[in-house]
């Protein structure tokens, strides 16, 4: 079983302050280790870590109902790091989380589609000139929901434009 990794808050009182590498083993066998071997390893019990899970449906359908887009279903491309969402006006609609392989999702959807799509992800910060220039020759958007839309207190997103605008 592979071990999943996450830090926590070094309780011990050295000068180091270095976080402690939580290392889940089992859900019975949760330590959270000292990286720099100052401390005894602490054994931890499940409920003493918080886990988040991502509600992707409910994201998904927020994310269509803020931008006017017609939901269709949670569907994953044959790329684990693409969601179809929907259609907007007959153009399909993608989701990304991967921003790092941003280049290589455009142009697989790009073969795949073989038509205009809209793909909307975190950030268009991994965007080269040259991927920007090859969006726009060829009629796709690409959504940063970091720039389009903003969170409301209510939980529900609203939009900074309209897709046309976009």
């Amino acid at each position: 079983m592979a071990a999943a990794t996450k830090l926590l808050n070094c309780p011990a009182p050295c000068e180091q302050g270095y976080p402690r590498q939580v290392v889940e083993n089992s859900p019975s066998n949760i330590i959270a280790i000292c990286q720099q071997n100052h401390a005894d390893p602490i054994q931890l019990k499940f409920r003493d870590i918080l886990i988040y899970s991502l509600r992707h449906e409910a994201l998904h359908r927020a994310l269509c109902t803020s931008l006017n887009i017609r939901y269709l279903a949670d569907l994953r491309k044959k790329d684990v790091h693409i969601w179809h969402l929907g259609d907007y006006s007959g153009t399909e609609v993608y989701l990304t989380y991967e921003t790092s392989t941003l280049t290589d999702t455009i142009s697989l959807l790009y073969l795949s589609q073989q038509a205009p799509f809209i793909l909307m992800a975190p950030t268009r910060k991994n965007i080269t000139p040259e991927m920007q220039q090859f969006i726009d020759k060829n009629k796709f958007i690409l959504l940063s929901i970091a720039d389009e839309l903003t969170l409301q207190t209510d939980g529900s997103f609203k939009s900074v434009r309209n897709i046309p605008q976009i």
